[in-house]
This record gives C-alpha cells, sequence and structure tokens, in this order.
C-alpha cells in the first residue's frame, strides 16, 4: 500500500517529466499482455501504433502530438470495444487504458493525472491476479512506491533507463502468468 500512500505526495511534488516517467513505467508494467492480444490477431498496423505510443511514452520527441495519438488510440478496438471483450482481450483492454492515460498526462500537461495513471495500473495488476490465481497488487503498490521515492530523489533522465528495464520485466512476467492462465483454456 506504500505506492498509493506516497501518491499525494508525488503529485504535490513531481515535474511533469517525474510524472511522465512514472506513467510510461506504469503504462509499460500494462501493456504486455495487450502486445500479446493484437499480435495473437494478427493485427499488425495495431501492434506496430501501440509500440510507438510506448516508445514515444519514454523517448519521444518534445513535438509530439500526444492529444493526436489519444485520438488514434481511441479508434482501435481495445478503447472502442472496452467492457465488452472477454478473456485476454479484457486485459489488452486494460493495457490501452494505461497506455491511454499516460498520453493524457502529456497531453493535458498536467501532473495530477498520474493518478489515473496509477489506478489503471493498479486496476489492471489486481484484476489479472484475481483471474490468474496470483497476488500482483501487493507488488504493483510497492513498485509504484519504489518509482516515486526513485524519482522524487533524482531526475526522470536519470531514472527512466532503470525503471523501462525493471517494468519491462514485471510485465513479461504477468505476460507468463496470463498465458500459462489463458492458453489452459
Amino acid at each position: 500500500m506504500a505506492g498509493i500512500e506516497n501518491l499525494d505526495d508525488f503529485v504535490g511534488s513531481a515535474s511533469l517529466a517525474q510524472a511522465a516517467a512514472f506513467s510510461a513505467a506504469c503504462a509499460e508494467r500494462a501493456s504486455s499482455v495487450l502486445f500479446w492480444v493484437v499480435a495473437g490477431e494478427s493485427r499488425d498496423a495495431d501492434l506496430d501504433f501501440y509500440r510507438h505510443v510506448l516508445e514515444t511514452l519514454w523517448n519521444g520527441p518534445a513535438d509530439v502530438d500526444h492529444a493526436a495519438l489519444r485520438r488514434e488510440l481511441e479508434q482501435l478496438p481495445e478503447l472502442t470495444r472496452g467492457d465488452e471483450l472477454t478473456g485476454a482481450a479484457a486485459f489488452a483492454y486494460q493495457g490501452a487504458l494505461a497506455l491511454h492515460a499516460a498520453l493524457s498526462l502529456h497531453a493535458e500537461q498536467n501532473v495530477s493525472v498520474v493518478r489515473e495513471c496509477s489506478s489503471v495500473s493498479r486496476n489492471y495488476a489486481f484484476r489479472l491476479g484475481r483471474r490468474c490465481g496470483a497476488d500482483l497488487l501487493p507488488e504493483e503498490d510497492r513498485i509504484q512506491g519504489e518509482e516515486m521515492s526513485r524519482l522524487l530523489a533524482g531526475t526522470a533522465e536519470e531514472c527512466a533507463p532503470a525503471m523501462r528495464a525493471d517494468s519491462a520485466a514485471v510485465g513479461r512476467e504477468r505476460l507468463a502468468v496470463a498465458v500459462s492462465y489463458f492458453a489452459a483454456r
């Protein structure tokens, strides 16, 4: 629960760059099932777009039109069908929501949007864990707390590479949980 306890302090103290790194890390952890589902449906153009969005969140140039990317993302099946999705696709929806939230932080230039990024990432961990019989929420809370502390003690530029590597590793672990569960169905 430490991550949630620190969220108000983080929102009050973080720069936009620190909040952007935090939101990108949340999206990184939540997007692995999204990429797996979209690849499995042979939607190569959508997969390329989702990967482009994630890369832009981490390394995009300052002049990227995040609002335009967000509008384009809103047209993809994961967000247009939303609650109608079942099985692994329901968790792809969560990944798309995480990307959307992170794009919103940039588009609105508002650090408080980090609350949505945190919430989507926590919901994804909770729901995936509940469905697959794994307790992922405490780990997500711990990770978020560590990321906020790390970012407030340094700069986004210093912290982002390690945060991305760590978040990608967690995303792969969560993907393995999902693949194991859904492949057996």
